[in-house]
């Protein structure tokens, strides 16, 4: 199947000829932030543009600027929603669907429902190629995906939606995987979102100088996870709380965030099962003294009952 851009009516429709945008385009991209993007960027990103057939201006693929705290300056990154991804595999000739998206826990057992409370370890995505003899899967690892706020709490969406967001990124590193050709170097958001946090929590402690025993970072390496772990074991919410920590002080440490969420299972298993036995020592219902609804009414307060 070609792969040429669609030519498209509309005064800012690129044209697959066009090798440097109008005077029009750029004052859209202008409107869109990009003012003081880098010719060479905006270059590259007319290119990805015209290759992928997705258009900048509704927004299907983007140019992002975000702060790089080695180089000093802004790296901007070309990034498209997942759909713009889904549409250019549906429009590859050879493209045969999706398998999943699968999750798992510290176990790795995948499964295709994800039920624990907790956040899964990671998602995989497989894309099946009709000229390919075995799909090819992407698998996102939560902690290298999750965003976090400066506090180390995960920001609301990846706490809320958690198996929807990694699933995304583990959906788009497939499809990359599968189509290199059409999408090479085009990420998306929720890929990107870590970077955004980091950048912005560089900037942070750049200007305010963090205190707190868990935003500080120095402080918080120094932590005896030992003593740590022994003073919340039995308790699920303390267990919950220093897992997050965890991960916010040392994302890479899945060893530690394993050995926390195992302990904070099990202290919710025993929880559960100490509820069920009290349940089973509560009288049943029908075993209840039956209500007085035939008692009359008492003549005055003093026999009413209390």
């Amino acid at each position: 199947m070609s792969t040429e851009l669609t030519v498209r009516s509309g005064a800012l429709a690129l044209d697959p000829t066009q090798t440097e945008w109008t005077a029009r385009q750029r004052a859209a991209l202008e409107q869109l932030g990009l003012a003081d993007a880098p010719v060479g960027d905006l270059m590259v990103f007319l290119h990805y543009a015209q290759r992928t057939g997705l258009d900048p201006f509704s927004r299907q693929i983007y140019l992002v600027g975000r702060w790089d705290p080695e180089l000093g300056h802004k790296r901007y990154t070309i990034q498209a929603a997942i759909d713009g991804l889904r549409t250019i595999a549906e429009e590859h000739g050879q493209y045969g669907g999706q398998i999943g998206p699968e999750w798992c826990g510290p176990d790795g057992r995948w499964c295709d429902v994800w039920l624990d409370r907790h956040p899964p370890v990671a998602a995989r995505v497989g894309i099946v190629r009709k000229d390919w003899a075995v799909p090819i899967y992407g698998t996102a690892h939560f902690l290298e995906f999750a965003e976090y706020r400066s506090d180390g709490a995960l920001k609301r969406i990846w706490r809320e939606k958690a198996t929807h967001m990694v699933a995304k990124c583990a959906e788009a590193l497939a499809l990359r995987r599968a189509f290199p050709r059409r999408l090479a170097g085009i990420y998306t958001p929720e890929e990107m979102a870590r970077a955004d946090s980091t950048a912005t929590d560089h900037h942070h402690r750049q200007v305010h100088p963090p205190t707190g025993r868990h935003t500080d970072r120095a402080k918080a390496e120094r932590i005896d996870w030992d003593t740590e772990i022994r003073a919340a074991d039995g308790d699920p919410q303390a267990l919950r709380r220093l897992w997050d920590v965890a991960r916010a002080v040392d994302p890479n440490n899945t060893e530690l965030a394993n050995q926390i969420a195992e302990r904070g299972q099990a202290a919710r298993a025993a929880a559960d099962r100490a509820a069920e036995d009290q349940e089973e020592e509560t009288p049943a219902e029908s075993d209840a003294p039956a209500p007085h609804t035939t008692d009359p009414k008492p003549e005055n307060e003093s026999d009413a009952p209390e």
